[in-house]
């Protein structure tokens, strides 16, 4: 990616892969808190947020590079799953 246009893709590229590897450690979370793992699913919670945090400013800072308009109804969905780990339901 030597050209602003293969930057920029290979940032889509990373930031849709985080995602989509956070949707499984929200798949995985919500099995541990099924059978009520009290260990793992904290540590899954935890590690979720902290993630989910770090897409929200990258996704934030992504968006006007492509897109018009405000990020809150774009990214909405990333604070809708830290509420769900704080509240331990899904």
């Amino acid at each position: 990616p030597k050209t602003p246009g293969g930057k920029l893709l290979q940032q889509e590229l990373d930031l849709a892969a985080r995602m989509a590897f956070e949707s499984g450690r929200f798949m995985l979370w919500q099995q541990a808190l099924a059978k009520g793992d009290k260990i793992q699913s904290p540590r899954l919670a935890t590690a979720g947020m902290r993630e989910l945090r770090r897409i929200e400013k990258d996704f934030n800072r992504y968006w006007p590079t492509r897109n018009k308009g405000s990020t809150k109804k774009c990214s909405a969905f990333l604070s809708w799953r830290q509420k769900d780990y704080r509240r331990g339901t899904f």
